[in-house]
């Protein structure tokens, strides 16, 4: 993956360039709970509503807490597949009522799943029950429904009215309920889901805690904010930066590395003026930093991440990796001598990196438009 970058100083170039001048709150009740002492939430690698059948990829251990995250530990997730959800809820022991579907308003949800862990637009497909053959258990038996609600997937029982055809976890008993999804293209890491229970007969509503699911990204996207920046009018008074810093979005399902190289011109990585003069990187002795200062030649480059994203961390290399609240740069280098500019050793969903160029002039310099090129490649190896 490759983007080249223009540099201009107050003038508009063409291409890829750079131009360098809730869920509300409910009434709760102790009888509905998600510890039952065992994984409680599991993911598994299958399209069959069979509970337990195929190959089990993650595991959780539930818990009432919705401020607490557990991790649904022992594999990852892939974009664009299709996979079983299953989850246990427990009727608490010693309740008068059972835990019981007995209506189409009654749900059990598996919250913010669309836009987080499961991508954009994620495919629901069939759902089930798991009767643990308790006494005065499911009685039908019902049938199931799975269906987004805004970004949460609700599971209900379309047949519960009058009683006939019921979910029920009686006095300590446990239910499970299942269903089939198939993860979007952007399907990302993401703790924010959790599990939630709703009415079900016997106002029982209960969140559980948010469920850690990571997801590995299938291919390698660098995706940049934008493809011009300006410095303005360059005067020996001031250090300037570039108006409109850039960043880059990279996702990559294994280690990424980010190059960068310089076009330049006068021999060298530089703001190059097609009448001869030009601005050298990092400053007039082509050094690999400086210490930029008003009225003294120099131009370079500073880069850092932020915390968005998941997965590995993104690595600046040394001579980039200062604030943009100080003048400190890095040198940018020609073709046949490019860096390796930043770098992860792992898988990454959504990290960002952010750009600053700077420059200074000296008293001697001409007036004109100075132009500089950047190309940024994008790749999983070296």
């Amino acid at each position: 993956m490759k983007i080249v970058i223009k540099l201009l100083i107050f003038f508009v170039a063409l291409g890829v360039i750079f131009i360098v001048s809730s869920q509300p709150a409910l009434a709760k009740s102790s009888d509905a709970t998600w510890v039952t002492g065992v994984a409680d939430f599991e993911i598994w690698d299958s399209s069959t509503l069979s509970w337990d059948a195929d190959s089990l990829v993650c595991s959780a251990q539930l818990t009432d807490d919705n401020a607490q995250t557990i991790g649904c530990t022992g594999g990852v997730l892939a974009t664009s597949h299709t996979y079983r959800i299953q989850v246990v809820v427990k009727e608490g022991p010693g309740e008068t009522n059972a835990l019981e579907g007995k209506n189409t308003t009654s749900y059990v949800g598996h919250m913010a799943t669309k836009g987080g862990w499961a991508g954009t637009n994620p495919t629901p497909g069939s759902c089930g029950y798991n009767d643990f053959a308790e006494p005065d258990d499911d009685i039908g038996p019902p049938a199931c429904s799975a269906a987004f609600v805004g970004n949460d997937l609700q599971l209900n029982n379309p047949s519960g009215g009058g009683g006939n055809k019921v979910i029920i976890a009686d006095d300590g008993g446990i239910e499970g309920f299942m269903y089939i999804i198939t993860t979007d293209s952007d399907a990302t890491s993401a703790s924010t889901s959790y599990m939630y229970i709703f009415d079900f007969g016997q106002a029982q509503n209960e969140d559980s805690s948010k469920i850690g699911i990571n997801v590995t990204p299938s291919s390698l996207t660098c995706n940049f904010s934008t493809t011009t920046a300006s410095f303005g009018t360059l005067t020996t008074n001031a250090v300037t930066t570039a108006y409109g810093s850039t960043t880059i979005d990279i996702t990559s399902p294994t280690t990424v590395f980010v190059k960068l190289y310089d076009t330049g011109g006068g021999g060298g990585a530089s703001l190059y003026y097609s009448g001869g003069d030009n601005i050298g990187s990092a400053d007039f002795t082509y050094a690999d930093t400086a210490t930029l200062e008003a009225g003294t030649e120099g131009y370079g480059m500073q880069a850092t991440t932020t915390g968005a994203g998941s997965g590995a961390v993104i690595t600046i290399l040394n001579r980039y990796d200062n604030a943009s609240t100080t003048n400190d740069v890095g040198a940018l280098e020609l073709v046949g001598a490019e860096v390796t500019m930043a770098s992860s050793t792992a898988a990454v969903t959504n990290r960002r990196i952010i750009m600053y160029y700077k420059a200074a002039i000296n008293a001697s310099h001409e007036i004109g438009s100075y132009l500089d090129t950047l190309t940024y490649t994008c790749s999983t190896s070296q």
